[in-house]
């Protein structure tokens, strides 16, 4: 979905859920002015590019200084779901959530499939990709640029050759990892007596192009506490620990059926189990020989619930391969997630496979409530995957896509490769002009990191309880050089919803990378952090909600060249004071560079004060003025436009100030 569409859906649903006032009963004159005054405001509206709706809490880790504590899950938010931190600073000096956005997870797809078609001479198209650990693998297809009508390449991973150096050793660990794929290559290289021409590459994407194989270990409830090969689900547990389970159908699950609701109570240092036992009726262990993962649904009671999953081989004598904890694929959380364990992390050998005799869910220490759903072997990491695209990994419409972009090319000898944009197989398509002259290879790759350069700031929701402690918002590229922006006692908001936006160039450096680089890239970001550092301390929970970069609005402009005021911005303009728990109040939020005397005054449309808000000498740092729509006298103002003026005095009277329009709409 394009970014437009994007956030007119989002903007939409916001619009339905938050709507105030009924047009059909409002009257001619009062629709006017309320038109009048959004046409008015319509330049004043924040446009935003998601980065994540925070919707699931899976892809985001945590970090806890040492003594601190922290669990991530899912909860309500200001638009459907929002990513929660519980923390308790009462020991440690910080905690921390994140997120990669560096890679791209293919592990849903067993290929790449993309359109081509092509002039000139026939050479071939090379398809190369890099993971994580630093493998390369590639596919050629022989002699098809010249192609003279749209046709569609699956390139599977399975097909594709892994490159070695010169000892003949790969380049990492010698198997492509498809949830970490960090850059893609096209090259064109070429056949013996032919020169140039070229060709149009477009709509790349993941794709399942066989059909998945699944064994299901266990339904969760359809057969009662019987798995799926007649044998009963049991439990184990050490000294005092306690675990039991049951069949739920209170609430569907993702498969619509019962699942299993699994209680435990274990005391440090203890352990609990439910184990499957993988053998059928005539006694055989599974054989998962062509399969690659273990899948299931999983939710937690309270979110941050760690299991671990034991993985046993063998018949007379039963060994244990290694544990492999849930977490490490994705937080637990309150909502239903699909898990998939890649095989491969429980052994390096394959031969296992074909002997499987128990599979067991581990918890040590802490009580909570786990809920679980259709436990299966399969080939892919979306079991119920049908044949065709499951990803987008590229458009191809533009030079500039949300991830960065594909770079300049690069060539043997005097070979040249030119990129252009051209009418495509669906919409717009890249072209790759080409002239061998007396090289013979050219390409361009594209690394994954996320692109954020066509957008001006950074914008999130967020409310909190407990101590006044501080928030952090951390942005490191993919040469590990960090940049931070500190909002000071910010992080109790009493419950309430508040917006931070603030420009990209608020943020300073934290740290340097590799090579002593200290120059943010905004083409590749890797991973965005949100810290809770401690001012206060003690307990408390930070919400966030609806994570994106904007492009224009209200980053006001500052008035004055004394660079006492260094960001501004307004939560909720227009707002609407009715006391209904919804946008009641305006925020002014605000960082000084120096300590100031902050005054704010609103102005009547005939240039009349109205309300004097005089914060006395303030700090450096942010800060917030809420203003909730009455007069001096405390008498609520009518709908309508007002002015606004602010002001930061430092103690050699030099004055920022910012002036604009705010609006009150009931």
């Amino acid at each position: 979905m394009n970014r437009d569409l994007r956030y007119a859906s989002i903007r939409e649903k916001e619009i339905m859920k938050r709507k105030k006032y009924n047009i059909l009963n409002s009257g001619f004159k009062r629709l006017l002015v309320l038109t009048s005054l959004f046409s008015l405001l319509s330049s004043l509206c924040l446009y935003g590019t998601s980065l994540d709706t925070m919707d699931s809490a899976a892809n985001w880790s945590s970090l806890a200084d040492s003594g601190a504590e922290i669990s991530v899950s899912s909860v309500t938010g200001y638009i459907d779901n929002a990513v929660r931190m519980t923390y308790d600073l009462t020991s440690g000096n910080y905690v921390l959530m994140g997120k990669s956005f560096h890679s791209m997870d293919q592990s849903a797809a067993d290929s790449i499939s993309f359109w081509y078609k092509g002039t000139g001479d026939s050479n071939n198209i090379q398809l190369k990709a890099y993971d994580a650990d630093g493998d390369i693998y590639s596919t050629t297809l022989t002699g098809v640029t010249d192609a003279s009508i749209w046709t569609q390449a699956i390139v599977t991973f399975s097909g594709m050759s892994l490159w070695v150096d010169d000892d003949g050793q790969p380049y990492g660990n010698g198997s492509l990892d498809k949830s970490n794929i960090k850059r893609l290559g096209i090259a064109i290289t070429r056949l013996p007596d032919s020169n140039l021409g070229t060709v149009i590459i477009d709509k790349m994407q993941g794709y399942m192009s066989s059909t998945v194989s699944n064994k299901s270990i266990d339904q969760c409830g359809e057969t009662g506490t019987t798995n799926a090969l007649g044998k009963t689900v049991s439990t184990g547990q050490s000294g005092s620990a306690t675990i039991s389970f049951s069949v739920e159908t209170a609430n569907p699950s993702p498969s619509g059926g019962p699942y299993y609701k699994i209680d435990y109570n274990i005391p440090s240092g203890e352990y609990a189990l439910i184990e499957e036992n993988l053998f059928d009726t005539a006694n055989s262990s599974m054989n998962a020989s062509n399969l690659s993962y273990i899948t299931f649904y999983l939710k937690g009671e309270s979110g941050g619930e760690k299991p671990l999953i034991e993985l046993w081989d063998g018949i007379d004598d039963p060994d244990a391969l290694d544990a492999v904890n849930v977490w490490d694929t994705a937080v637990v959380t309150t909502e239903w997630q699909l898990y998939a364990i890649p095989l491969d992390n429980f052994d390096s050998e394959s031969l296992y496979k074909s002997s499987l005799s128990a599979l067991k869910f581990v918890f040590k220490e802490g009580a909570s409530t786990v809920y679980l759903d259709q436990l299966r072997f399969s080939s892919s990491a979306i079991p119920d995957s049908t044949v065709g695209p499951v990803s987008t990994i590229d458009d191809m419409d533009q030079a500039f896509t949300s991830f960065s972009d594909w770079g300049t090319p690069y060539a043997e000898r005097d070979t040249v490769l030119e990129l252009s944009t051209v009418s495509g197989y669906d919409g717009n398509a890249t072209q790759f002009s080409y002239q061998f002259n007396t090289g013979w290879w050219a390409i361009t790759e594209r690394g994954l990191g996320y692109n954020v350069t066509e957008d001006k700031g950074f914008r999130f929701k967020y409310k909190g309880t407990g101590g006044s402690n501080n928030i952090e918002f951390k942005v490191t590229d993919v040469d590990n050089v960090v940049y931070i922006k500190k909002f000071y006692n910010a992080t109790n908001t009493d419950g309430v919803w508040r917006t931070i936006s603030f420009p990209y160039t608020d943020l300073t450096i934290f740290s340097s990378g590799s090579n002593s680089d200290t120059s943010l890239d905004f083409k590749n970001i890797k991973t965005i952090d949100f810290a809770v550092s401690k001012n206060a301390g003690g307990a408390g929970t930070f919400t966030v909600d609806d994570l994106e970069t904007i492009s224009d609005a209200d980053f006001q402009q500052v008035d004055g060249f004394n660079g006492i005021i260094s960001q501004f911005s307004i939560r909720d303009n227009p707002f609407s004071p009715n006391n209904d728990g919804e946008k009641d109040n305006a925020v002014f939020n605000y960082t000084l560079n120096t300590y100031a005397q902050v005054k704010l005054t609103i102005y009547d449309t005939a240039g009349n004060p109205v309300v004097k808000i005089d914060e006395g000498e303030k700090s450096v740092g942010s800060h917030t003025i809420t203003w909730n729509g009455c007069d001096s006298g405390g008498r609520l103002l009518r709908n309508g436009l007002y002015f606004y003026n602010f002001k930061a005095e430092n103690s050699n009277n030099q004055q920022d100030s910012v002036k604009h329009i705010i609006a009150i709409i009931r």
